[in-house]
């Protein structure tokens, strides 16, 4: 280990260590040299200056340490050899003390006691015993039995047990057997426990490693008890030990009786109220006993009256409801679609976004919250005013935010609506008939009414309001409301997921009612993909319609012979001509459609384009039909008017392509969406596909055509 500069007694200097403790032993004295790897290791771990408080011996000791790093503050020796600042008061890095003989457990604690409040964090704490050849190892045992005792108490730590010879090592009587030879010191290192595992601990150990190979020290292994027998007060410092050990044990255990005796008095006072409610429960049981036989025989024949009656109102009131219902989904299809045929479902999407929503919709906020989070919507409510800067927009408050509303300039209309407790800490919750107040207070009708409060105890005001689109978070059991536009709960459980943030929380659903009502320009999107594609300049002025027949699964795939047949209604009815686009698997499809139709009206690209070519193909097509694939949502975005023969493998109301011009062909059955990845895995025969007939399909062709304008007749 190197280091800049070191100094012995007469002020040499040398380039290492080795060096000087070589000088050392030729002196034989200084002790601060003998330690002075110990010293260098606290001297890297420091930026400034370190400081050593030396006991028991005399301070000259020390010269061999660097000046320029080290401030020595004696404990002891005369009163010309003690610093002036106090000792006691001295923050230090190393403290060194030399006893001469092996102390007890009182002098032991208290000489520990005196200095472990000053010792630093990256403090050490060296003790010199002096052994003589009268010391048995016994004694050694029981001497680190009585250090490890105390350490112990004040959570240090002992680094290293080293014995250390001085004055020239033996001094050349013979050392009896379990005797100590002469001129030898047992020298114990301590650090604080919690710091035993960092790198200046790591430094330390290898200083004192480097010790040990210089000297040719013994280390010491720390044993349980001793063989040999000891005297009486040792053994009465042994026993002393045993005896402590012994209290915090039975401490222990009786905190623990405390504890269980506690737990069962409190079981024992459940029990009691448990079996005090239960008197009281039985007892009243007996009275309404006794009432039952005494007007049993005349409320009887009219109790069973009036449940024939109440059963008879229930079952008119459910029959005219399901007929209500049913009346409504009927009619909900037919706008979608106008077409049910044999439980086939033909549904038109006419732009992107919904169709017929107002360009100045009239808005509904609910905010019925407290002071701090009608400010964290305001960013969301920000959103709705950008996306419809024309909009009528209301928001219904609780009347504590009522004037904070008005003053913000973003609502027409503020209604003010007292639905749960004003101040957060007030537990109280909304009652039932709460829910209904608000129909007396918003009595509009609104083309979009949206809840911006994540909890769900506000959702079930939406069913009392008005409104051709209602949006919110979605709420489970009795919280549960039908939305139009929803977002799941978005409360992670604790620890798994970091929860966003509710003002991201209501952007993000006011967001989705934007992108949902408003939708967004496709073309723009992929123009350049359509432009780099060069194929479709060889299909010259053509009117063709494009039929991708592909899918990633066979369970997604319509029939060959019934894609054949359409194409000959294309062609033969329509005067189209066939572009069959697809990869390599597809080909049984172009063989059918080939075989089907003349080959001057039909094109085969299966597995012959690239996709940016196909993109640029797609593009100049009158029409598209496919089934639910990558092709047909290309198709969509771009433009293109698309129908799409849909499987119940997937769900439609997230998969289905998005274009100004979309017509989705589906059978609705009970097991869709089954996700299933092969065909052979379908417990349905396939039906949601084997069931869509070429009729269907051609029939959503003329509701599309009509709807572009592209031809003229009607459904025949």
């Amino acid at each position: 280990m190197e280091s800049t500069r070191l100094l012995n007694l007469n002020g040499t200097e040398f380039s290492n260590y080795q060096d000087a403790y070589a000088k050392w032993r030729e002196t034989q004295t200084s002790a601060g040299t003998h330690y002075l790897p110990i010293f260098q290791a606290v001297e890297a771990s420091k930026s400034g200056l370190c400081t050593v408080r030396v006991d028991g011996v005399d301070g000259v000791e020390f010269s061999g340490i660097n000046p320029q790093m080290w401030s020595l503050v004696s404990g002891g020796g005369s009163s010309s050899e003690k610093a002036e600042t106090s000792p006691a008061t001295l923050q230090f890095d190393i403290f060194f003390k030399r006893s001469s003989t092996l102390d007890s457990l009182e002098n032991i604690h208290k000489c520990v006691s005196d200095v472990e409040r000053s010792l630093l964090p990256n403090g050490l704490l060296i003790f010199e015993l002096k052994l003589d050849r009268q010391t048995a190892g016994s004694d050694i045992d029981e001497a680190l039995h009585r250090w490890r005792y105390v350490l112990d108490t004040f959570n240090l730590r002992i680094l290293a047990k080293i014995l250390m010879p001085y004055s020239g090592g033996n001094d050349g009587d013979a050392k009896p057997e379990g005797r100590i030879s002469g001129s030898t010191y047992l020298t114990i290192v301590v650090c604080r426990d919690f710091d035993v595992e960092n790198s200046f601990i790591r430094e330390v150990r290898r200083a004192i490693d480097d010790i040990r190979a210089l000297t040719q020290s013994e280390n010491l292994q720390f044993t349980i008890g001793s063989p040999q027998a000891t005297d009486g007060a040792k053994m009465a410092d042994h026993d002393l030990s045993d005896i402590w050990q012994m209290h915090y044990t039975l401490q222990a255990q009786a905190s623990t009786a405390e504890a269980m005796i506690a737990s069962l008095s409190e079981t024992a006072v459940s029990a009691k109220d448990a079996s005090r409610r239960l008197l009281k429960t039985e007892r009243r049981v007996l009275a309404l006993r006794k009432q039952t036989s005494l007007f049993l025989p005349i409320t009887y024949p009219w109790s069973l009256f009036a449940g024939l009656v109440v059963s008879l109102v229930k079952k008119r009131k459910e029959g005219r409801k399901k007929k209500r219902i049913a009346g409504e989904v009927l009619n909900e299809l037919d706008s979608q679609t106008g077409s049910i045929d044999k439980g086939v479902v033909i549904e038109s999407r006419g732009v992107l976004g919904k169709d017929g929503f107002s360009l100045n919709p009239k808005i509904l906020v609910l905010k019925l919250d407290h002071i701090g989070d009608f400010f964290l919507s305001l960013p969301a409510i920000d959103l709705l005013k950008k996306a419809w800067p024309t909009a009528e927009m209301t928001i219904v408050c609780s009347p504590t935010n009522g004037d904070l509303a008005r003053a913000s300039g973003h609502f027409d209309n503020v209604i003010e609506f007292k639905f749960a407790a004003e101040m957060s800490q007030e537990v109280e919750k909304a009652k039932l008939e709460n829910y209904a107040q608000i129909k007396s207070l918003v009595t509009d009708r609104y083309d979009l009414a949206i809840d911006l409060r994540h909890d769900p105890d506000t959702r079930p005001l939406l069913m009392f309001v008005q409104a051709k689109v209602k949006a919110g978070f979605q709420g489970i059991d009795r919280h549960y409301t039908p939305l139009n536009i929803s977002l799941p709960e978005m409360e992670a459980p604790r620890g798994a997921y970091k929860n966003s943030h509710n003002v991201h929380r209501l952007m993000l659903l006011s967001s989705h009612v934007v992108n949902t009502l408003k939708g967004f320009d496709a073309v723009d999107i992929l123009s350049d993909l359509v432009a780099s594609g060069s194929y479709a300049d060889s299909l010259g002025g053509s009117r063709y319609i494009v039929i991708a027949p592909g899918g990633g699964t066979l369970a997604k795939k319509w029939s060959p012979s019934k894609f054949a047949a359409l194409s000959r209604k294309f062609v033969f009815e329509q005067g189209y001509k066939i572009v069959i686009v697809g990869g390599n698997a597809e080909a049984e499809y172009s063989n059918e459609i080939l075989n089907a139709i003349p080959t001057e009206n039909v094109i085969d690209l299966v597995g012959k384009l690239s996709l940016k070519d196909l993109a640029s193909v797609i593009s100049k097509a009158d029409f598209f039909v496919g089934t639910d694939t990558g092709a047909t949502h290309l198709s969509a975005l771009v433009g293109v008017p698309t129908i799409v023969v849909f499987s119940g493998v997937a769900d439609h109301n997230i998969w289905e392509p998005l274009g100004k011009s979309v017509c989705i062909v589906r059978k609705p059955i009970a097991c869709a969406p089954c996700h299933i990845a092969r065909i052979d895995e379908c417990v349905a025969q396939h039906k949601c596909m084997r069931d869509i007939e070429v009729e269907d399909v051609y029939r959503a062709f003329l509701h599309i055509s009509a709807f572009d304008g592209d031809v003229a007749e009607t459904q025949n």
